[in-house]
């Protein structure tokens, strides 16, 4: 149990607890799931009901990754290999970061702040592209590092992927 806690908390294993983490891991956004534009069939969200929203859904897609992540570790013996965290990547960790990701481009963000948040929507959806072309990304860097400051500036406090 301490292994795998240790090696959750450092780059993928750290990454993975921060998306799961954070809420995106769990979700935020304005939008649709490609581009990030808001959505315009509602009206703006004031910014503390959408960083409510936002950070909610954060916390239950980063929920519900880090369930499935526990259950692939407690199902693992010994030190997982650098293929099957790649795979865990692939089959568990991005498609929640993407779900997440998908829900945050549906909040309507506050009207002053809707080139910011499809701006952070966008960058993740960016950088998620580029991790699943290479899932070794999620653990030998942070590849969401610059995004993730982005939005805790913002006040999505829970959306660390």
């Amino acid at each position: 149990m301490f292994r795998e806690k240790r090696w959750f908390s450092r780059g993928f294993s750290g990454m993975l607890l921060a998306m799961a983490l954070a809420g995106l891991v769990i979700g935020c956004g304005g939008g649709d799931s490609t581009t990030g534009a808001t959505n315009a069939s509602s009206a703006p969200l004031t910014k503390q009901e959408f960083l409510k929203q936002a950070n909610a859904t954060c916390v239950k897609n980063l929920e519900e990754k880090d369930a499935a992540l526990r259950k692939a570790f407690s199902e693992q013996q010994g030190t997982p290999s650098t293929k099957t965290l790649e795979a865990l990547a692939v089959e568990v960790v991005l498609p929640a970061y993407e779900n997440l990701v998908e829900e945050l481009g549906q909040l309507n963000p506050p009207s002053g702040d809707a080139a910011a948040i499809d701006g952070i929507v966008a960058d993740f959806e960016t950088e998620l592209k580029q991790v699943k072309k290479s899932p070794n990304k999620m653990i030998q860097s942070e590849p969401f590092k610059k995004t993730d400051e982005a939005a805790k500036n913002y006040g999505l406090e829970t959306c660390s992927f």
